[in-house]
């Protein structure tokens, strides 16, 4: 069965007039990659790209940020184990 690899990363190459870039979840299956928005924008100082996850310290409403972005991994996650076990095997970027 093939694997997957799923990151939360920020987007710099889609920073906004404010020079925020937007928050993504990058699911990665049979070397083809889906981008899933969070829906939330950050400042790039302000990620911690080897963790995935906001610095608390750089990171204007933290608590509230992190609960977001851990709300969205949950659901991502919750739909590719249930298209597992649904039709056994992991989902691809299209389904």
């Amino acid at each position: 069965m093939k694997k997957y690899s799923k990151k939360t990363i920020i987007r710099e190459d889609l920073k906004n007039k404010s020079g925020e870039c937007p928050i993504v979840i990058r699911y990665i299956y049979d070397r083809k990659t889906l981008i899933i928005a969070v829906g939330l924008t950050i400042r790039p100082e302000g990620w911690d790209e080897n963790e995935g996850c906001p610095i608390p310290s750089k990171t204007p409403n933290f608590k509230l940020v992190y609960k977001q972005i851990t709300s969205k991994e949950d659901d991502v996650d919750s739909k590719i184990n249930q298209f597992l076990n649904e039709f056994g095997q992991y989902p691809t970027t299209k389904e």
